[in-house]
């Protein structure tokens, strides 16, 4: 990592210390790992979690951590209709349905999770002029089917309901924040995996899916060939980038790109096969339904959030890998 960004998660500790922090979401993939990183630094978490069943949290993701945070089993929705946020400093939403097809089932509850939830949140810091800021998080799906490298300029063109609710919510934080004043960073943040995440059901992504069934023992697809890439960032690396953005200076740029690797899905086999020699891979053509919703070979260009925190991925696709894989196979009776 480079120095400037040693620079600011070296002064993470007097920035955290003793602050009150809201995690919506804190018991998910994302959110839990962001929430053990804060209590490190000495903050005080409050996470808000309903730990809904189509959605990451899970409960022992912060099992060893309970008694260090307030845990409020509710919907984000209702928590703040009941609650005074004027001692807050930071909220860091990290709430989201992640299921992408599920989301074209159910668009009343991708709009209720993704997007409506985060306006509700928006709306109550701008009423009661609550000083807290806030950190969201956005999809690489925005961009929808794009070519190469794209950075924030490039136009937004979701194809799916979870990335026009995505969207929805990052022009909400655009509206709150210039009509209200509402300081906020909103990320656009690329295929994440790690310890954490959800392996039952559904749509759990594309890395997840492949991991699943790898220690599962189950075959392996892969739709549309070994040399497609893949935009992967590890879950850590994300931590480090909500960090970094918290600390961001207000009136700056607020809409940043967080990319990972780009890696071929065959390299991604590779480390697999290191972890696990038995895995099974079968290569298919994409199912029509799948073949509409693939955003392609698209890499998020991070370079403006490098900019603005000196943040890079610090974490390679081998030592990623490897440490998910670690990580499932001793706790695999909790995420089955």
């Amino acid at each position: 990592m480079s120095g400037r960004a040693e620079k600011f998660l070296g002064r993470a500790q007097e920035f955290y210390r003793g602050k009150r922090i809201l995690v919506p979401g804190g018991a998910g993939f994302i959110g839990s790992q962001l929430t053990k990183r804060l209590l490190s630094l000495g903050a005080i978490v409050t996470v808000v979690d309903p730990l809904e069943k189509f959605c990451g949290g899970h409960i022992f993701n912060l099992h060893s951590h309970l008694k260090d945070i307030q845990l409020v089993r509710k919907k984000i929705e209702t928590y703040i209709q009941e609650s005074n946020l004027q001692e807050v400093s930071y909220i860091f939403n990290c709430v989201g349905l992640s299921d992408h097809h599920l989301g074209f089932l159910r668009p009343d509850l991708d709009y209720r999770i993704n997007c409506y939830s985060g306006v509700k949140l928006l709306q109550k810091l701008a009423k009661d002029q609550v000083p807290a800021k806030i950190v969201s998080i956005g999809s690489r799906s925005q961009y929808g089917q794009a070519e190469s490298k794209i950075n924030e300029s490039a136009p937004l063109k979701p194809l799916d309901v979870q990335a026009v609710h995505k969207t929805a919510l990052e022009q909400y934080h655009n509206i709150y924040g210039s009509s209200f004043g509402v300081d906020f960073v909103f990320l656009r943040l690329t295929n994440t995996y790690g310890p954490g995440q959800r392996m039952r059901g559904n749509g759990i992504g594309f890395v997840g899916e492949i991991i699943r069934n790898s220690i599962g023992e189950k075959e392996v697809i892969i739709y549309g060939g070994l040399d497609r890439v893949k935009d992967l960032i590890y879950v850590e690396d994300v931590v480090d980038a909500l960090i970094c953005a918290g600390m961001i200076e207000e009136n700056s740029t607020r809409i940043f790109n967080v990319g990972g690797r780009a890696c071929r899905v065959g390299e991604l086999i590779e480390c697999l096969k290191k972890e696990i020699p038995s895995i099974r891979v079968r290569i298919q053509e994409f199912p029509p339904q799948i073949k509409k919703v693939d955003t392609g070979d698209v890499v998020l260009d991070s370079r403006a959030f490098s900019r603005a925190t000196g943040w890079h991925t610090r974490t390679t696709i081998k030592e990623g890998i490897t440490s998910t894989i670690k990580y499932y196979r001793s706790c695999k009776r909790y995420y089955w």
